[in-house]
């Protein structure tokens, strides 16, 4: 299965895996987010790989083969998987893997709506993070 892999430097303390299972294509906003966000953490010496995974038609098996090259290839700390149809800025990448907690965290994009409203807000209600950590949905 074709990927483009790019690992950066490796040092110690947290380094950041990118994973981007496609089918066919990224989108052009993804290309400039992601752009835009490895030029923010080599800016700030946050080490980083980078994988988009080419030709899964079943997204569920190209997360699977992410997840076992972030296993046994990498040194990376932190996987995050970024949907290839969907824009970010560097600072909310940023806030993402700034959040302080050993568990699995989420980015969540709104519905395609003005509406401003998340699919997850039922389960935050908007209630604070345990231990009275911010949570990242606001």
């Amino acid at each position: 299965m074709p990927a483009y892999r790019a690992i950066s430097f490796e040092t110690p303390g947290q380094s950041i895996y990118i994973a981007t299972p496609a089918y066919e294509s990224v989108k052009a906003g993804y290309a400039l987010s992601l752009a835009k966000t490895v030029q923010e953490l080599t800016r700030r010496n946050i080490p980083h790989a980078i994988n988009i995974l080419f030709g899964n038609c079943h997204v569920d098996d190209g997360r699977n083969d992410c997840v076992r090259d972030f296993l046994d290839n990498t040194q990376c700390t932190d996987l995050v998987f970024w949907d290839a149809d969907v824009m970010a800025e560097p600072k909310d990448f940023l806030k993402l893997i700034r959040h302080n907690t050993t568990d699995i965290i989420a980015g969540a994009y709104p519905f395609k709506s003005d509406s401003g409203k998340f699919p997850v807000g039922k389960i935050l209600d908007g209630v604070e993070y345990k231990d009275g950590k911010e949570a990242l949905l606001s």
